[in-house]
């Protein structure tokens, strides 16, 4: 087994993301101290305190989310528009740094072991190319009849 060019450790320069919603086209940070921190799993340094978003907010979330189901802008989309948008992202997730972000992210706030989290993070973009294969070849165009 060959030596890996990565540390088996994540990078303690990387830093987190800040925590946000996206609720009905706007942007905004959880407002619900959880009262307690999230901490480095292999130092026990501080992160990030854990929020919440207030269930006003949860609520407006589902709101936001049945409106834009029904509305059907992304049914509405044409097949081969929803697999390119997919594709898009696809791309975006492969690319190596948002796949060690991704990797960094989901070890320091698990504790899983990075090795681990790092090919984990390298099937999501296959997640993403699968589904825009499904549309292309025509799985989701039969329609069901709703209530």
């Amino acid at each position: 087994m060959k030596p890996s060019s990565q540390s088996q450790h994540p990078d303690p320069n990387h830093s987190l993301p800040a925590l946000l919603n996206y609720i009905d086209g706007a942007v905004e940070a959880p407002t619900q101290a959880r009262g307690n921190t999230l901490r480095d799993p292999n130092n026990r340094q501080p992160l990030q305190a854990q929020m919440s978003s207030a269930p006003e907010r949860v609520e407006a979330a589902l709101a936001a989310a049945h409106a834009a189901h029904n509305a059907g802008d992304w049914e509405e989309t044409p097949a081969a528009t929803r697999a390119d948008i997919l594709d898009r992202i696809a791309d975006q997730l492969a690319q190596p740094a948002m796949c060690e972000r991704i990797a960094y992210a989901d070890a320091i706030t698990t504790g899983a072991v990075i090795n681990v989290t790092r090919h984990m993070a390298q099937l999501a973009p296959f997640v993403f190319r699968s589904a825009a294969n499904y549309i292309r070849a025509g799985h989701l165009s039969q329609k069901l009849p709703g209530k």
